[in-house]
């Protein structure tokens, strides 16, 4: 059987109290289209479809977050600058 992000979203909005998930604020498609161009990739569909859904979560698991997309592009000006210095 093949899991689609409809099937990984649809059990995310049924037992994320269960699963021990907090969800953040959806991504808008400006969000999602900077972080495109800020970061020169093009995301596949079912990224689009899941940051549409949800702009990454935490879990009571620390081992396990999906990270929001302002916070991926803050890590990589930090790095940046690191390397810089």
């Amino acid at each position: 059987m093949n899991v689609t992000i409809e099937d990984c979203i649809q059990r995310i909005k049924t037992d994320k109290h269960e699963l021990g998930i907090t969800l953040f604020e959806p991504a808008s498609p400006t969000e999602i289209a900077d972080f495109e161009n800020i970061m020169n990739i093009k995301f596949p569909a079912d990224f689009v479809e899941f940051y549409s859904f949800a702009n990454g979560f935490e879990s009571d698991e620390d081992m396990f977050r999906i990270i929001p997309l302002e916070e991926i592009i803050d890590d990589q000006k930090n790095l940046i600058l690191i390397l810089l210095k």
